[in-house]
């Protein structure tokens, strides 16, 4: 099938955020302390409205749940909240809110990191704000975040170059999106993991991943004038050379671009594992 489709903003807004208490004493009641695993579902998916998107479906590991969402994931650990989303969806606007709820749900009233980030968007005059521009994202990440810095890296032309004959897999058809993640190996890029995907229609493809408190996710805009893929993954790895280049074969762009974030929480848990 074709993808000639119309426009669709594939770069992705990405908040994460690490919390704490200074409670250390109160616990909810199944014995769990602090934990965001046990705000609901439909908390979760109320909180989404400020964001402009949805709930689509779920899978869980021991540590992680993960939601597929109507634009891209929410990954949710008893600590770890990671908002990834694509489209004019509206993220920061979900800020407010989330801090509220952490608070209320779990008793989470320190944010010991946060984190945002996001590529050039491909047509930033369809964006709402708080997203129309990136000084009004910085500016509003510091109403709440103190001794916060802000950062352009890269270039600023967009990365649109994807092979069509690759893309056109990720149009409506007879395969589901578990069916295509096992054809093309993506479900195979972190051994073990449970994996939750879905095939857009008319195109478009999306696809969670969950192992212990590990994930991955990848997001296909598959249209010929906007095509875009992203992969993500807190996986450990001693080298990362293997599975970069698993990916870069499976979707064969023309260019790519990796970024690695970590903090101490991070560097500890990849030791302990």
């Amino acid at each position: 099938m074709s993808t000639q489709q119309a426009f669709f903003e594939g770069t992705e807004k990405l908040l994460e955020i690490w919390f704490a208490s200074s409670d250390s004493t109160q616990s909810t009641q199944d014995g769990r302390v602090h934990d965001l695993r046990e705000i609901s579902k439909d908390d979760w998916s109320e909180l989404l409205t400020y964001a402009n998107c949805s709930i689509l479906s779920e899978v869980s590991s021991n540590d992680i749940t993960a939601y597929l969402l109507s634009e891209s994931s929410l990954f949710v650990s008893s600590n770890r909240f990671i908002l990834k989303t694509c489209g004019v969806t509206t993220l920061l606007n979900a800020l407010a809110p989330l801090l509220k709820l952490a608070k209320e749900k779990c008793n989470f009233d320190i944010v010991e990191n946060a984190f945002y980030s996001r590529r050039k968007f491909q047509q930033p005059h369809l964006q709402k704000g708080p997203h129309n521009s990136f000084d009004t994202e910085v500016t509003t990440l510091e109403n709440f975040f103190e001794n916060g810095a802000a950062y352009a890296l890269g270039r600023l032309n967009g990365d649109t170059c994807l092979d069509p004959s690759v893309m056109a897999k990720f149009t409506i058809g007879e395969q589901s999106g578990e069916e295509i993640a096992k054809e093309m190996g993506i479900a195979d890029l972190v051994p073990g993991a449970t994996i939750d995907a879905k095939l857009f229609d008319p195109c478009g493809y999306s696809i969670n991943g969950v192992v212990n408190n590990f994930y991955f996710t990848i997001h296909v805009t598959p249209q010929h004038c906007c095509s875009y893929v992203s992969f993500e993954t807190n996986y450990p790895q001693s080298s990362y050379r293997h599975m970069i280049e698993t990916v870069i074969n499976i979707f064969k762009p023309g260019s790519f671009v990796m970024t690695l974030f970590a903090n101490e929480a991070t560097s500890r848990n990849s030791q302990n594992e």
